[in-house]
C-alpha cells in the first residue's frame, strides 16, 4: 500500500474569511476556555487545516480555534492554514471525520506528572488528556473497603467514550452508579 501525502502546502490567509465544512453545532464543545487560555498564553501556535475548493478554504480542522479567535481582540489579520489534498467535498469531509476527530492518545499521569517536574515546565495539567480510569479508578478500588453506604466521586472526562469507559468500570467495580445521562 502507497501512502499517499495530502499535505499540498501552507499558507497564509484572511481567518476571517475560512468557511466551515461541518455543521454548525456538530459536536459539544467541552475546551473553548481551555483553548482560549492557551492562545493568550500561547499565541497561535497550531495552523488551522483546511481544504480549497476554488477560491474558498474550508476548515477542516480548527474549528473552535476559529470560534475562539473570533470573540478575541489584536488577532492577527493573516493565520497560517495547511491545505489538504482533496479531490470534491466528499473527501474532503471523509478527511475531517475519520482523521482528525479520531481520538487523540492520552498521556500516562504518572510519567506526565514526572516530566513535568523534571523540565520544571508550567502547565496545567487538568487541561491535558490523561488516561483516568487507572489513575482514579484505582485509588477508588483500594479504598473501596473503605466506603460506606454513600460515596461521592467527580470524574470528568474529555468525550462520551471516556465516561462510557469509566461509568463500566465503576460498575464493574460494583459500585451503585447512576446512569449518565448521556450514556
Amino acid at each position: 500500500m502507497n501512502i499517499k501525502n495530502r499535505i499540498k502546502e501552507l499558507k497564509q490567509v484572511n481567518w476571517r474569511e475560512l468557511k466551515e465544512l461541518q455543521p454548525e453545532d456538530s459536536k459539544v464543545i467541552m475546551n473553548y476556555g481551555i483553548v482560549e487560555k492557551s492562545i493568550e498564553k500561547h499565541g497561535f501556535a497550531m495552523p488551522f487545516f483546511g481544504w480549497q475548493d476554488n477560491d474558498e478554504i474550508y476548515i477542516i480542522d480548527g474549528h473552535l480555534r476559529f470560534s475562539v479567535l473570533s470573540n478575541m481582540e489584536n488577532v492577527p489579520e493573516k493565520l497560517p492554514v495547511i491545505l489538504i489534498d482533496a479531490k470534491d467535498r466528499k473527501e474532503a469531509i471523509e478527511i475531517l471525520i475519520e482523521a482528525f476527530n479520531s481520538k487523540t492518545n492520552p498521556f500516562d499521569y504518572e510519567i506526565l506528572q514526572s516530566w513535568i517536574q523534571v523540565e520544571e515546565v508550567d502547565v496545567a495539567i487538568e487541561t491535558i488528556n490523561v488516561k483516568v480510569e487507572d489513575v482514579i479508578l484505582d485509588e477508588v478500588e483500594e479504598n473501596q473497603s473503605e466506603a460506606k453506604e454513600s460515596f461521592n466521586l467527580t470524574i470528568e472526562c474529555e468525550d462520551i467514550e471516556d465516561l462510557n469507559q469509566v461509568y463500566n468500570k465503576l460498575i464493574e467495580l460494583n459500585f451503585n452508579v447512576l446512569r449518565p445521562k448521556h450514556l
